[in-house]
């Protein structure tokens, strides 16, 4: 795999943490909505994202569910983890903006089939 797929990649995969990490938050202070399956009433994704973005991002770093993600989609794909995986990480860590979050909703937008892909497979993995 070439080397700046797999930073893409790396980045794909922070987008669907970060996306999960903010649906628990709003979970955590729904309005009822999810009660019913709805849709928020309250707010969008992408204001979601701006509102919670940030902290959610807090929380999953501290987890280091990121890096976790990324070594297990690169064990499936059988691709050796490198040291600049771990400073691309690193990097998108110093000081996240909006910005970032920004970058990171658009590509969890443009890549939900990968996504869906590979959250798919690691569940099939896990299940063998």
């Amino acid at each position: 795999m070439e080397h700046s797929k797999s930073l893409r990649l790396m980045e794909i995969v922070l987008s669907d943490v970060l996306s999960k990490e903010i649906q628990r938050i709003r979970d955590e202070i729904c309005c009822g909505c999810k009660v019913y399956d709805q849709d928020c009433l309250m707010m969008t994704e992408p204001e979601a994202w701006t509102i919670h973005g940030l902290n959610a991002f807090d929380r999953i770093i501290q987890q280091r569910l990121v890096w976790k993600r990324f070594s297990d989609v690169m064990e499936i794909l059988n691709v050796e983890i490198q040291s600049s995986f771990a400073d691309h990480l690193i990097w998108l860590q110093t000081k996240p903006d909006q910005d970032l979050i920004r970058d990171l909703l658009q590509l969890y937008e443009n890549n939900h089939k990968l996504i869906d892909i590979i959250n798919n497979y690691s569940i099939l993995q896990k299940n063998l």
